[in-house]
């Protein structure tokens, strides 16, 4: 109402559209339990804020399940997050939706960062599929760096992809609010958005290995020196 408002002459736009009027309005607004509008730079960020409170504050949050185990396909229960999303896609067309995909703590650390790599693609493919463009959409693939860490239970509620939105490229109104758990993480091992799968240092001495074994076994290598520890030792050495 007030964006409309503020269309109805030059003086009530440069009003109601400075940024100055949005940051009084989320702080009014913050002080009424509104807390996921607490600095807010703009109508739409307002806007924006409103609607993701009303999609993640469900049980599910802002998480969208899997099966644990390995799962890929998003579980039943969740799938209404998918919908809420590519509909504020089609309503803020500058929305940036950010997903960050997990596994549990229990996932083998030679396939932790892959599976929760093609869990975010999944995501991908479900939103894309409902009318979202790829290039609003970034993903994080945090395998169980953050699982590991994290006081969350070890359920199937722990295999799940989180997500985010905001407007453009600004990083101040994520909604969101992300958890203090992803803090755990050293800066260090933190993976960056869209890493590539090959450069996950959680993945690459199992990869290495599952290579050698199978390249040695073409060259025919008996059963008994495959099973022998000096098999890494080769591939380490080959490796440098």
């Amino acid at each position: 109402m007030l964006a409309r408002l503020g269309l109805a002459s030059s003086t009530l736009y440069q009003q109601i559209f400075e940024e100055s009027f949005a940051l009084r309005r989320s702080t009014e607004l913050a002080k009424v339990s509104h807390e996921w509008n607490a600095s807010c730079t703009s109508l739409e960020e307002i806007a924006l804020g409103r609607d993701c409170n009303e999609l993640c504050s469900g049980a599910t949050l802002n998480h969208l399940y899997f099966p644990y185990g390995g799962g890929l396909e998003v579980r039943s229960i969740t799938r209404h997050l998918l919908k809420g999303t590519a509909h504020l896609a089609s309503k803020h067309r500058q929305l940036c939706i950010h997903i960050d995909a997990h596994t549990g703590a229990g996932a083998p650390a030679g396939i932790a960062t892959s599976t929760a790599k093609r869990r975010a693609q999944q995501v991908v493919n479900d939103l894309v599929a409902l009318g979202v463009e790829r290039e609003q959409i970034t993903t994080t693939c945090w395998g169980k760096r953050v699982s590991s860490l994290w006081s969350e239970p070890e359920d199937d509620t722990a295999a799940r992809a989180e997500v985010f939105f905001k407007l453009g490229s600004k990083e101040s109104n994520e909604f969101p609010k992300r958890k203090d758990y992803y803090q755990l993480v050293p800066e260090a091992r933190r993976p960056t958005a869209d890493q590539p799968l090959e450069s996950s240092d959680e993945e690459l001495p199992q990869l290495r290995r599952t290579r050698m074994l199978a390249m040695l076994r073409i060259l025919g290598f008996p059963s008994d020196v495959l099973n022998r520890r000096e098999v890494g030792q080769v591939e380490e050495s080959d490796e440098d």
